[in-house]
């Protein structure tokens, strides 16, 4: 399907018969104003869109002006199998200037924190991992006498859900996908209680 901005944000138009008939049955409305070659086929129409000014607009605008949050000399190890998720958070921490260390499931996490504690700030630590689940990994860590913040990091956080990540163990917990200035709020919030 080929796509010619004709004016930007306002028409788009469309060479193919598929997105108008689809459009028009959403609608439930017949598709009128095609342009028809010889053989009757429609091979091109057009689609208006308006623009309209959100409060999402606004908000991101807001946030945009915020200063940019410094993790300069932090150190992050992010406990995360799922390499997306673990590429969102390494741009985002790196961003704000934090060091980036990745383990890739719990067993690799412990072993990190014993080879390195005295430069690892913070732990992001996915719940669902292979190997070793993010719980068993901090149930390991606190038994060895290691006290930095550890974070949860689960898409499966519902609020009902908080009391249980603080009842393991956790210092918090964080909802994946990541939001950026969420992400970083919790990390600047467990830095400061450390200390």
């Amino acid at each position: 399907m080929n796509l010619i901005k004709e004016n930007i944000g306002k028409v788009y138009l469309f060479n193919a018969i598929a997105l108008k008939e689809c459009v028009a049955e959403i609608a439930n409305q017949k598709p009128n104003g095609n342009k028809k070659t010889e053989n009757g086929k429609v091979n091109e129409f057009s689609v208006t869109i308006s623009v309209v000014e959100s409060s999402y607009v606004e908000s991101n605008q807001e946030h945009k002006q915020k200063p940019t949050p410094d993790l300069n000399g932090i150190t992050v190890l992010v406990a995360e199998d799922e390499r997306i998720n673990f590429q969102l958070m390494q741009t985002i921490l790196t961003k704000a200037g934090a060091t980036v260390l990745h383990a890739r499931n719990g067993f690799e996490a412990i072993e990190m924190v014993q080879n390195d504690i005295k430069n690892i700030d913070i732990i992001l630590m996915d719940i669902k991992m292979p190997g070793l689940s993010g719980s068993d990994a901090l149930v390991a860590i606190r038994q060895s006498n290691f006290r930095l913040p550890v974070i949860a990091c689960t898409a499966y956080a519902q609020a009902e859900e908080a009391s249980l990540f603080f009842d393991q163990g956790f210092d918090d917990y964080i909802p994946k996908p990541v939001k950026r200035h969420e992400l970083i709020a919790i990390i600047e919030k467990n830095i400061t209680k450390k200390a």
